[in-house]
């Protein structure tokens, strides 16, 4: 029997004593020895259900056969309960409010965190089973799956599973800052700087306070509909044997984080985009070596706290190959090293989003080494709360005995600055030096 069967089936039992002790504290002929000898019980019954409760919480998820399994073995769990109460022959009065305190410990045992849990669970399977044709719509909503106009709404915790993903593998997403909204409108980002006055005498009649002059500019993030295709055999989604739901919720978590990543990093048509807005950096001479230290120092100081390295691979090799006059490596131990991705004491975050996308071919080039380095806390995105949703293609792929599957979200990321400020240099080794 699985871990969580026996978590659930002891839950259970607890919370029909509750229920046997609640019958019994309301009983006419309660005592206050009685109602004493209930409340001891309802203590330790109630520290023993959280302590389940956190467990289950703990364990990993299973999908709806299972739950359906789990809530058959609670009610017959229930059912093997058998409390014997034997009131006292010396009742006394019994204060009502004593009664409704016990009572109300009675019911926060009953109602747990473990079945908002469960619920939560079902959803989710069964969002996943019906995007894999393994369920219908209308037992979907049963499951309280939301519709919108053909498309099916990603539940609550699958969308927070979706975008932890998304923050794990986009590195922008990882140092940016993230602004979650509620509405589709654009998020205001202001950039200012104002001139400070410095004063050598006390003011008076004849020196006011002058006018200060404040450069400042108001940059929307405009959240736009990003969606990605996917496409499944239909053949698949029959076969048992394969976790089909598991499958087709990985590959949307794919094909989205390429477009997301592909419009934060390098889309032309993204004003902000990381590639566009990062200011140019080439260097002097010929030594990459001594280009690379000159990108280090040309980040002004305000922007070095929380400053990194973001390089691809073909950057990474570069570096890594980097010899000294004697051929020895020059930023590691020994040719068979790799470096502990700190370049000059700053982390280095080896990416290939941010490999050199060429317009005109609509391709990446990635043996073009390419180094970003700054603070990229000035990239912001824009997410909008609730608005993920997913399409199921079931006629689009039909001739290829497939179904496609399309999902939509709303965001928005661009590297936003102002005019007096550089927080991100990118420093691309295939431009020609400027010479000494």
């Amino acid at each position: 029997m699985k871990m969580r069967k026996i978590l659930e089936k002891r839950a259970a039992k607890l919370k029909a004593k509750l229920q046997m002790l609640e019958e019994r504290a309301k009983g006419e002929t309660l005592t206050r020895d009685d109602l004493s000898d209930i409340e001891s019980q309802v203590e330790e019954v109630t520290v023993e259900l959280d302590e389940i409760n956190d467990a289950i919480a703990e364990l990993p998820e299973e999908d709806a056969t299972e739950l359906g399994d789990v809530v058959e073995d609670l009610g017959a769990a229930t059912d093997e309960i058998v409390e014997e109460v034997t009131p006292t022959d010396d009742p006394e009065a019994v204060d009502d409010e004593q009664r409704s305190r016990v009572l109300g410990i009675i019911g926060k045992g009953i109602s747990s965190r473990g079945e908002e849990k469960v619920k939560k669970l079902s959803q989710r399977s069964a969002f996943l089973r019906y995007l894999a044709g393994r369920i219908t719509p209308n037992q979907a909503r049963s499951f309280g799956v939301g519709f919108n106009n053909g498309k099916v709404l990603v539940p609550e915790e699958l969308n927070k599973e979706i975008i932890s993903y998304l923050q794990e593998e986009n590195p922008l997403r990882k140092f940016a800052t993230v602004h979650s909204t509620k509405g589709t409108q654009g998020f205001p980002v202001q950039v200012k700087q104002a001139e400070a006055n410095t004063v050598t005498s006390e003011r008076d009649e004849n020196n006011l306070i002058p006018f200060t002059d404040i450069e400042f500019d108001d940059v929307y993030l405009n959240p736009i509909e990003f969606d990605a295709i996917i496409k499944v055999t239909k053949k698949l989604t029959h076969m048992s044997d394969f976790d089909i739901e598991a499958i087709v919720l990985e590959e949307l978590k794919k094909a989205y984080l390429r477009k997301e990543t592909f419009w934060y990093f390098s889309n032309p048509e993204n004003k902000g985009a990381l590639v566009k807005k990062a200011v140019t950096f080439t260097g002097k001479g010929d030594n990459n070596y001594l280009k690379v230290i000159q990108l280090k120092n040309a980040l002004p100081t305000a922007m070095r706290s929380g400053a990194r390295f973001m390089i691809n691979r073909a950057a990474q090799t570069l570096l890594e190959s980097m010899l000294d006059s004697n051929g020895n490596p020059i930023l590691k131990d020994s040719g068979n090293d790799d470096f502990d991705y700190k370049l000059f004491t700053y982390p280095v975050e080896v990416t290939d989003y941010t490999d050199k996308y060429d317009e005109s071919k609509k391709q990446f080039d990635p043996t073009v080494p390419v180094i970003y380095f700054g603070n990229f806390s000035y990239f912001h995105i824009q997410d909008v709360i609730g608005s993920m949703e997913i399409e199921k293609l079931t006629e689009l792929f039909t001739r290829e005995n497939k179904i496609g599957f399309k999902i939509y979200h709303l965001n928005d990321g661009q590297l936003i600055y102002g005019p007096f400020e550089s927080p991100v240099y990118n420093l691309d080794l295939s431009t020609p030096s400027t010479g000494e």
